[in-house]
């Protein structure tokens, strides 16, 4: 082989090195148990740092996990920028679950059971002697971070950002803007009497939940997602929120779209907007970088 060859072939190498995407290698896995699940999580921490040095805890949007590409393009961009963080896989009640939900399987998980799942990371981060904790929600995962914030806050929690978050207009017809029409009413009608009876875990087959356009999931578990609660009205709820709030939103979005203008009137003075021209609803690449800009400054009290 040429010298010619070689130098070429050593170039070509260095640049896909280079290019290549940031996996889940370059995150240190994370195990806790909750009641008996097993609970995994990817921490990040940026050179230099210890968790002493402040934390930003990820949570993800609708049944993903902590290495979907928003995350981890989020969480690359933070570590580059100084700042360490632990994205979290909220378990959907899956011991130890990794990827995207199981469609195949029943779904007898509830929109609130993240409230126990992220304190329980957030005690994991404290006693690893965490005590400025940023808590960070994208989508869904924002309202459910908001969700926490709202019933049982930790002092450790200094800050909240939210990436696009969800609210009730989105996550109430989650899975049927496509459907026949009453479809979403009929099948809430028929959780709302298993529920009745006291038969809340029976599962109901073939239903469309979210993410899944067939599954089995309980009736406790649909109408906790589908039911009238105002906790889901991420937009009406940030106001009650006392500490310093970032919302990060994108121009380009279609799913939570128009996010400034909906919430005119309804935060107060500590909710600051932060607007990423071209991004969409999931932040990859290059637009994880400028909405990382964003956070990273805003965790810097700038």
């Amino acid at each position: 082989m040429s010298r010619a060859i070689r130098s070429a072939l050593w170039i070509t190498l260095a640049i896909v090195v280079a290019c290549a995407p940031w996996t889940a290698s370059r995150a240190a896995e994370a195990r806790i148990e909750l009641k008996g699940l097993g609970l995994l999580g990817y921490s990040a921490l940026a050179p230099g740092k210890t968790w002493k040095d402040g934390a930003i805890l990820l949570v993800h949007g609708t049944m993903m996990h902590g290495r979907m590409d928003t995350i981890a393009h989020a969480q690359k961009a933070l570590q580059e920028l100084g700042h360490s963080s632990l994205a979290v896989t909220l378990s959907l009640n899956v011991s130890d679950r990794r990827g995207a939900a199981d469609c195949a399987k029943p779904q007898t998980h509830r929109q609130h059971d993240a409230v126990a799942e992220i304190a329980a990371w957030v005690a994991y981060l404290k006693a690893q002697g965490a005590s400025d904790i940023t808590l960070f929600g994208h989508s869904r995962g924002g309202n459910q971070a908001l969700r926490y914030m709202l019933e049982k806050p930790d002092p450790a929690i200094k800050r909240l950002v939210l990436l696009a978050p969800a609210s009730w207009e989105e996550m109430s017809v989650a899975g049927y803007r496509d459907a026949p029409a009453g479809a979403l009413q009929k099948t809430l009608a028929e959780a709302e009497k298993l529920a009745a009876a006291g038969r809340g875990d029976d599962l109901m087959r073939d239903v469309r939940l979210m993410n899944c356009p067939s599954t089995s999931a309980s009736a406790n578990a649909f109408l906790s997602y589908y039911r009238d609660d105002s906790l889901m009205q991420s937009l009406d709820m940030v106001g009650r929120v006392r500490l310093p709030t970032l919302m990060v939103v994108g121009t380009m979005d279609t799913v939570t779209p128009d996010i400034p203008k909906r919430l005119q009137g309804k935060a107060g003075p500590n909710v600051k907007i932060a607007t990423v021209d071209g991004a969409d609803h999931f932040f990859r690449d290059l637009i994880a970088d400028e909405a990382a800009e964003h956070v990273a400054k805003f965790v810097s009290g700038q």
